[in-house]
This record gives structure tokens, sequence and C-alpha cells, in this order.
């Protein structure tokens, strides 16, 4: 889409875990404006692209809620995110600045079965002072202090949310499938047992 609208971009590839993950699991994306490289990542949901050349050492959100840091002090660049679904702050590890569409649509292919984000409907949008979603089979809210409220939701009632709370269509709505039942090792890491 950015390409379509005139801009240049290149995609890149992270290893969303940190170092215990063996191959890249996460693709992102910077964009150049008028010789400045920006961040540009939809699943970490920025308040604002990150003007990737002023990041120092410890860049951090403006946003009270949807907090990410990104360490560019040693020989890696990590970006921590702070998820919906898990309490703390997940590493993401950029390992790859330079993709090729081949090399990003094959990976993207193999995620299909093995990323968590396939098991269930996962939707977040930031808000004036928090960040609201759904993930799981919860309605989840991440305040301004850092904390999660996570409340069990029926699916129905998941549906009105999404409709009423985060601006999707019905039709839209209506056409998303069950969630799949999340396999125990993953329950176990996400704390959802």
């Amino acid at each position: 889409l950015l390409e379509t609208l005139g801009f240049h971009s290149n995609r890149a590839l992270g290893k969303m875990g940190g170092n215990d993950v063996p191959a890249p699991n996460h693709a992102t994306l910077f964009v150049n404006v008028d010789e400045t490289q920006y961040l540009v990542d939809t699943s970490f949901l920025f308040d604002s692209p990150v003007n990737w050349d002023a990041v120092n050492a410890e860049g951090v959100s403006s946003h009270p809620a949807s907090k990410f840091r990104i360490d560019r002090s040693g020989s890696q660049t990590m970006l921590f995110w702070q998820p919906l679904h898990f309490p703390e702050p997940i590493p993401c590890e950029l390992v790859s600045y330079t993709v090729t569409s081949d090399e990003f649509d094959k990976l993207h292919e193999k995620s299909f079965s093995t990323s968590l984000f396939n098991f269930a409907l996962y939707s977040r949008k930031n808000s004036k002072d928090s960040v609201v979603g759904t993930c799981f089979g919860s309605q989840v809210t991440l305040d301004s202090a850092g904390r999660l409220h996570r409340i069990p939701i029926a699916e129905a009632d998941q549906k009105r949310f999404l409709v009423e709370k985060m601006g999707y269509s019905e039709e839209i709505i209506a056409q998303l499938p069950p969630d799949d039942p999340v396999p125990p090792p993953i329950k176990i890491k996400l704390g959802l047992n």
C-alpha cells in the first residue's frame, strides 16, 4: 500500500521472542520520506511512525499505554513490545533490514502453521490513554500504568465489541470463523490455562 502511494519502503525481519527463536517470525517495514527512515509496524501499532534515524539507545513510545522500547545500544537491535496476551513486553531482535518480496512471501506462508496469532482473533486499538482489544477469548484493556485487565468474553459479545468499540463493520465481523482451540503448550506460555 505504501509503495502504491509513492513511498520507498523495504521489508525487514525479526525474531519475536528473542534468542529462543531459531528463525525469523516477525516482519516489519521501513519507509523513507525525504531521506529520513521511519519504522512502520502494523503489529506493534505505534501511535506514529518511528523516526529510525533519531532513535537513540533507548527509544520509547509517546503513547501512555502502547509502550514499546528500542534498544540499539549493543550489537543487536532489540524492540520490546507490550502485547495484549502477555503481561511482560516481548523482545524482537531485528535480524535483516532488506528482504526480497519472494523471501517475505515464503516466510509469511510458513507462518500460517506456526504463528500463535493463527488460533484466535487478535485485534487491538490505541485510544487516548489505553489500548483496548480482544484476544484468545478475552476482552483486554492495557492501561497507562501498564496493567492488563482481561475479561473472558462470549463469541456473540466479542462480535458486538468489535463493531461497537473497535469500529469494524458488521459485514466483516459476520465473516469471522470461530477461534480454534489454543494448543496446551501455547496456553501455558500465554498464561491462559
